[in-house]
């Protein structure tokens, strides 16, 4: 195969890249990718992005769901004899190819296929390959440990973090840390820190109501019309399920079923279709599937504060995707009369409302009261653990 470049072969679109015409003297390595109409569609819609490295790498990006995919076609060369062979073929392939590598951002799903060029033997031959194979690591390794040295001598700690991370394989788990008890001793051992941590959220999430019954029985019910109680008790639509899954946001962690709503997006409409179905049932016999009530809590840091305190830790529940949707249908529905019974300085929480219009007024106060030499006297409540603490029966 010679030169590179891309033509159509029937309903199929050939992505290749070899020697150059002119050097038909050599033995004419070269490496192709073959992309169906489904396929090339894809590859379009990235701006039909490709890369001809060398006769022995290529590279193309495509337009996938949840995240894009970049493919890189490799022919790698065989087992070296002897270092002159190394230094012309072998070292030269894996250096293009780390560098292609790095290329790739960070968000694509990174797929090399092709010619590994493996062999499969006994004995003599498989002791000779681990060898070669061992070298190339410690030579890897190597590179690394030079990268991470050359960005502390350029003060980029980021580029220097983000190779040690690397090589350590992610950061370190907040499972795995060490936590003060309630008596400040510190506790290492994993069942005892998971005890405590069940004993914490259990106290946290458990607190005692002050709101007294007499007050809440005082306050009045919203009353709605018939025609709306009517419309309120319809069975959701399949157009009100697809705008549902719409508004749910990508990238976020699944439930128990490790089900994420990136999956279901990409399901389309048979999946929508089958959700509906579920939804009607559980609308019309008003009983919930069981494993909607199971919810995964964990523990997110706040970036303040000692790690071993269990207090600088806020909780966070992952509920079942598919349950989550079911909300939102039930709350696009009932957003109307919720907004109704909402006072007008509330803009957190609200559609189309944010905090930035009060902090807006707040500053332009401020302003008008220093440059009229008044006297101002600003009040602000945080509320500890406010989210954590809310009387359930009163909400």
């Amino acid at each position: 195969m010679y030169d590179s470049g891309t033509t159509t072969i029937g309903e199929y679109t050939l992505i290749y890249s070899g020697h150059s015409s002119a050097d038909k003297t050599r033995s004419a390595h070269g490496v192709a990718i073959f992309l169906n109409k489904q396929a090339a569609t894809a590859w379009k819609t990235l701006g039909s992005t490709w890369e001809a490295v060398n006769e022995r790498i290529v590279m193309v990006r495509l337009a996938c769901k949840p995240i894009n995919v970049t493919v890189i076609a490799i022919y790698a060369p065989i087992n070296p004899k002897n270092q002159q062979q190394a230094s012309s073929t072998t070292d030269p392939f894996y250096a293009d190819l780390q560098a292609t590598i790095k290329k790739v951002p960070k968000s694509d799903m990174l797929l090399i296929i092709g010619d590994f060029n493996a062999r499969v033997g006994q004995e003599q031959h498989r002791t000779n390959s681990n060898v070669k194979i061992e070298a190339r690591q410690v030579e890897y390794w190597d590179e690394l440990s030079i990268e991470i040295e050359n960005a502390i001598k350029q003060h980029d700690p980021a580029t220097a973090y983000a190779m040690i991370r690397r090589l350590r394989g992610g950061r370190a788990k907040i499972e795995n840390l060490p936590i003060f008890d309630k008596q400040g001793c510190l506790l290492t051992n994993s069942n005892e820190r998971l005890n405590h941590w069940k004993d914490y959220f259990n106290d946290l999430l458990s607190v005692p109501s002050i709101v007294d019954q007499a007050t809440i029985q005082q306050i009045p019910s919203a009353t709605i019309t018939v025609s709306e109680q009517e419309r309120q008790d319809q069975i959701p639509t399949l157009n009100q399920v697809q705008c549902a899954i719409k508004q749910m946001k990508n990238g976020k962690a699944p439930g128990s079923n490790g089900i994420s709503i990136d999956v279901i997006k990409a399901g389309g409409l048979p999946l929508a279709k089958w959700l509906h179905e579920i939804f009607v049932d559980i609308w019309e016999n008003e009983i919930m599937i069981e494993n909607w009530t199971t919810t995964i809590l964990i523990r997110l840091y706040k970036n303040k504060g000692d790690k071993k305190i269990c207090d600088n830790y806020r909780g966070i529940s992952l509920l079942v995707v598919t349950s989550k949707i079911f909300s939102r249908i039930i709350l696009n529905r009932v957003q109307g009369l919720l907004d109704k019974q909402l006072l007008e300085e509330q803009a957190g929480f609200r559609s189309n409302r944010s905090t930035i219009d009060q902090i807006f007024i707040l500053k332009m106060i401020m302003e008008k009261s220093r440059n009229k030499n008044k006297p101002l006297h600003i009040c602000f409540i945080d509320i500890m653990k406010a989210y954590d603490s809310v009387d359930r029966v009163l909400l």
